[in-house]
C-alpha cells in the first residue's frame, strides 16, 4: 500500500515524517471539523483541513491512493442569495465532491502466499472546482489532482476528508482483534510492518545478567507484578525500545498504559543486524535475523533449538510495587531486567495489529440514530474529571489536548454516514428540543432555523446518488492517523510495483508496456515484498536505492544470470546471480551458511551441479586474488547449488537483500547507510560503486532511481523529462556524466 497526503507540500532532505504529515494535513481546533466527534459531541466521520501554501499558490487536492472515482459532484456555483441553502452559518459552503475507491494489498498469507487485499473510500468534499476527468469509472492515480479546495462557512481553502471501509474490510485492515492483556495469542503475520510489540504476562521471570553471558544460568531475580508492553522501533540504523506499564485499570478495553523511564536507544543495532544475528544464531542466521526483527521467525527458515532465547535487557516495572490498580510514579518506579523475548508466554504484534496499548480501539457507534456520542470509549478521555458525563467545558478544553486528539485519532467507529439525506431529520431532532443553557431554556434552533439547517444538510448530501454499494453505517478512520499509519506497511501491490519501473528506460530503448512490466514483475511479487520486510527496506528512499541497483544489474528484471556465464573470468562458475548479481564462490559460501543450506548427499549421481564446471572434486578460487598473489582454491562440493539464487524467487531476491545489508562499506556494513541519506545523485553513486565497483551502468542506475523516487515519493513535479549532471570520481578518476530520464507514466 503506497498512501500519501492529499495535499503535497514540498519535502526538504530527510525530512521527518511525522512533521510532514502535520504540514501537509494542518487539523483544525475542536470546533472545525475534529474527528470522531465535535464539541457538542455530535459524531463527525472525517476532519477538515486547510490547503498548504507554496508560495503564493493554494495547493491541489489530490488523490490519496491509486483508485477508481465512483461517485463525483460538480460544485454549486456561489449565490449571494442569504437565503440559498449552501449560504449558512455566515458563508457559502462549497458542495463539490469526488469519492474514491481504493484496492490494494497490505500483506500476503505465509502458507498459501494469497494476498492480503483490502478496499477503502476516501471522500473529498467542499471542493470548489474539480477536474474534468473525475466522472465515475475513471480510474485515478496516487498524486493525481482532483480539484482545487473550497469554503466551509465562508472559510476558503478547506476540505473534508473522510476515509472509511465496509464490514467486510475492517478485519483485513486492522486484524483480529486483540483488547485484553495478556493476549492468548500472537499477532497476526500476514501483514507485519512498523513497531514490534512485546507483551509480558504477569509472573514473567526477569535476570539481573545476561544468562548468555554466564554459565551455569543466573538465579531469577524477581518476576512481573505487572503486565508489561515492550514497544521496538528499528530504524535509520538504530533500535529504539520503550517499555509500558498498566497505570490505571477502569475495566477493559479502556486500560491506561504509560511510559517506564526513558527510551532505550541501541545504536547501529539495526545497521549491523546482520552481523549480530550471526554472532547470536550461528546455526540458524537468517531465522535468528528474523527473531531480532519481527520478534519471531515468518520466512521458510527455522531457529536452531540451541538459538531460540531472545534474550533483552528493558525496563520493568520494579517488582517492590503493590499490584495493579495502585499509583506508581512510571518515572522512577522502575528496574532493569533481562528477560527472554522468545518465550512461549510473551506475545508478539507489530502496528499491523492496531493493539490496544496503542490506543487503537474499535467503537461500534451504528445504533446512534440521533448522531451524538453516547460511547465511553469516546466520552472518557474528553471527561477530565473522571466524573461522567463530561460537561461543554471540558469537551471543548479537552478535544484541544494533544494526549486526548491521539487517543480520539485511534478510534475506528462505525458511524452512520452524515451524507444521507433520509435521515437528517431522525439525526438532529435534538437540535429542537435541547436548551442552549441552563438559564436559556430555549432549544438550540426553532422551528423555522431547523428547517434552514435542513435545507443546507440536504444540499450537501450525496448518499443515495452515489450508490457505494455499502450499508449506511461503516467504519471510519481518522485520515490523519491512517495515512501516517499505513505509510509504515511499504508492502507493495503489483500494480503499484509496475508503476515504478520505467515506460522509456532509454532516449534509443523500446518503450515497456504495463503489461510487459507486470509480467516481469509477477513472479518475484511476493517474494519481493517478503524480502523488502525482513530487511526493512519500506520507506521511499530504500525501496528507490534497492530497486534502481536491481533495474541495472538485471536490465529491468529480466536477466537473473550474468551474461557470459563466467567464462573469462576469474570466478568462473560462481558468476553473477539473483537481483543484485551474487559473485564468488566465497559470496556464495557466506549466504548459504546464513541461510543453513543443507550440503548435497555424498551418494548424489554425477552431475551433481547445474553448472557442469562444479564437479565432486573440482577446485575454484575463492575470492579475488591480490595483485601478485596465490589464488585460494578450495573445493566446493557438497555445498548447496549455486543456481538456487538465479531459479528460486525467494532465493535471488533474499540473497541480494543479504548482500545488501550485510556488504562492507570501509568498516562499517549495511548500504542502508546510504540510502538513509535520502535520494540524491550523489547517494546513488555511492551506492553505484558499492554494487558495481565502478562506472558500469552508471547514467541507468542515476536514472532509475530519479524515476522510481518521483512515482514512489511524495512529489508532485510533473515535468515529462529532465536532464542532470553527476560529477563523480572513482579510483583517483573523476568523470561528468550528463545524463537523462523519461518520466512517462508506467501505467495501464
Amino acid at each position: 500500500m503506497i498512501l500519501s497526503p492529499p495535499f503535497l507540500p514540498p519535502r526538504s532532505p530527510n525530512d521527518v515524517e511525522d512533521a510532514f504529515i502535520d504540514r501537509a494535513m494542518s487539523v483544525g481546533n475542536s470546533g472545525d471539523g475534529s474527528y470522531p466527534v465535535s464539541r457538542d459531541l455530535n459524531w463527525h466521520g472525517g476532519v477538515h483541513l486547510t490547503a498548504p501554501t507554496f508560495g503564493n499558490t493554494v495547493l491541489p487536492v489530490r488523490a490519496i491512493a491509486d483508485g477508481t472515482v465512483v461517485f463525483s459532484r460538480v460544485p454549486t456555483p456561489e449565490s449571494k442569495d442569504m437565503s440559498h441553502p449552501l449560504n449558512h452559518f455566515g458563508g457559502w459552503t462549497d458542495n463539490g465532491c469526488v469519492i474514491i475507491r481504493h484496492e490494494t494489498d497490505i500483506g500476503a498469507d505465509p502458507q498459501t502466499g494469497a494476498a492480503t487485499s483490502v478496499v477503502f473510500f476516501s471522500i473529498y468534499m467542499h471542493l470548489k472546482s474539480i477536474q474534468p476527468k473525475m466522472m465515475t469509472g475513471q480510474r485515478i492515480f496516487r498524486k493525481e489532482e482532483l480539484g482545487a479546495a473550497g469554503r466551509i462557512y465562508g472559510e476558503p481553502n478547506k476540505i473534508h476528508l473522510e476515509i472509511f471501509c465496509d464490514d467486510a474490510n475492517i478485519e483485513r485492515l486492522v486484524g483480529p482483534r486483540v483488547v485484553f492483556v495478556p493476549p492468548a495469542h500472537d499477532g497476526r503475520i500476514d501483514a507485519v510492518y512498523g513497531s514490534m510489540w512485546f507483551v509480558l504476562p504477569q509472573g514473567s521471570a526477569f535476570y539481573q545478567i545476561n544468562p548468555l553471558t554466564v554459565w551455569p544460568t543466573p538465579p531469577v531475580a524477581g518476576t512481573l507484578k505487572r503486565s508489561t508492553v515492550l514497544r521496538v522501533d528499528l530504524g535509520r540504523g538504530d533500535s529504539v525500545a520503550q517499555s509500558f506499564c498498566m497505570s490505571e485499570d477502569i475495566g477493559p478495553p479502556w486500560h491506561i498504559w504509560t511510559p517506564l523511564g526513558a527510551k532505550q536507544v541501541e545504536k547501529e543495532f539495526e545497521y549491523n543486524l546482520e552481523n549480530i544475528a550471526a554472532s547470536r544464531f550461528p546455526t540458524s542466521s537468517s531465522a535468528g535475523y528474523e527473531l531480532l526483527r519481527f520478534g519471531r521467525v515468518l520466512g521458510p527458515d527455522a531457529l536452531d533449538y540451541s538459538d531460540k532465547p531472545h534474550w533483552r535487557e528493558i525496563l520493568l516495572p520494579d517488582p517492590r510495587l503493590p499490584h495493579p490498580g495502585t499509583p506508581f510514579d512510571p518515572a522512577h518506579d522502575w528496574v532493569k531486567g533481562w528477560v527472554n523475548l522468545n518465550h512461549s508466554d510473551v506475545r508478539k504484534f507489530s502496528d499491523a495489529d492496531f493493539p490496544a496499548w496503542d490506543d487503537w480501539l474499535l467503537v461500534d457507534c451504528s445504533a446512534s440514530r440521533d448522531s451524538r456520542c453516547k460511547e465511553l470509549a469516546v466520552l472518557i478521555p474528553l471527561d477530565a474529571d473522571k466524573t461522567p458525563p463530561p460537561t461543554p467545558a471540558e469537551i471543548q478544553s479537552s478535544l484541544n489536548l494533544p494526549a486526548v486528539r491521539r487517543q480520539l485519532e485511534h478510534r475506528i467507529c462505525r458511524l452512520q454516514t452524515e451524507w444521507d439525506a433520509t435521515t437528517i431529520a431522525a439525526r438532529f431532532r435534538w437540535l429542537t428540543s435541547e436548551p442552549r443553557s441552563k438559564s436559556d431554556p430555549q432549544p438550540l434552533l426553532d422551528g423555522g432555523k431547523f428547517e434552514s439547517f435542513k435545507a443546507h444538510a440536504m444540499a450537501l448530501c450525496f448518499w443515495q446518488q452515489a450508490q457505494l454499494g455499502i450499508g449506511t453505517a461503516h467504519w471510519h478512520f481518522h485520515p490523519r492517523a491512517f495515512i501516517r499509519h499505513f505509510r509504515k506497511c511499504g508492502w507493495l501491490s503489483l500494480d503499484e510495483l509496475t508503476q515504478l519501473m520505467p515506460r522509456r528506460p532509454a532516449p534509443r530503448a523500446a518503450p515497456i508496456s504495463f503489461a510487459t512490466a507486470r509480467g516481469r514483475f509477477q513472479p518475484d511479487a511476493l517474494a519481493l515484498n517478503r524480502v523488502l520486510r525482513k530487511y526493512n527496506l519500506l520507506d521511499t528512499a530504500r525501496q528507490t536505492h534497492f530497486l534502481a541497483q536491481i533495474y541495472a544489474e538485471t536490465g529491468l528484471w529480466l536477466a537473473f544470470r550474468e551474461g557470459g556465464r563466467g567464462r573469462g573470468r576469474a570466478y568462473g562458475p560462481f558468476y553473477g546471480r539473483g537481483l543484485l548479481q551474487t559473485t564468488w564462490a566465497a559470496n556464495f559460501e557466506r549466504y548459504g551458511t546464513y541461510r543453513h543450506f543443507p550440503p548435497k548427499p555424498l551418494t548424489d549421481p554425477e552431475p551433481v551441479y547445474g553448472d557442469a564446471r562444479i564437479t565432486r572434486t573440482s577446485k575454484h578460487p575463492w575470492g579475488p586474488t591480490q595483485p601478485g598473489g596465490t589464488p585460494d582454491l578450495r573445493q566446493w562440493f557438497p555445498k548447496f547449488d549455486p543456481e538456487v539464487v538465479a531459479d528460486n524467487a525467494f532465493e535471488r531476491c533474499d540473497a541480494s537483500a543479504f548482500f545488501w545489508v550485510s556488504k562492507m562499506i570501509g568498516t562499517h556494513r549495511n548500504m542502508n547507510r546510504e540510502a538513509d541519506q535520502d535520494v540524491t545523485t550523489q547517494s546513488v553513486a555511492r551506492i553505484s560503486t558499492f554494487v558495481n565497483g565502478g562506472f558500469g551502468a552508471f547514467d541507468e542506475r542515476q536514472a532509475y532511481a530519479k524515476f522510481i523516487y518521483r512515482y514512489r515519493g511524495d512529489d508532485s513535479v510533473t515535468s515529462p523529462t529532465e536532464t542532470f549532471t553527476v560529477t563523480h570520481t572513482f579510483n583517483g578518476q573523476t568523470i561528468a556524466q550528463t545524463i537523462s530520464v523519461d518520466y512517462t507514466y508506467q501505467r495501464p
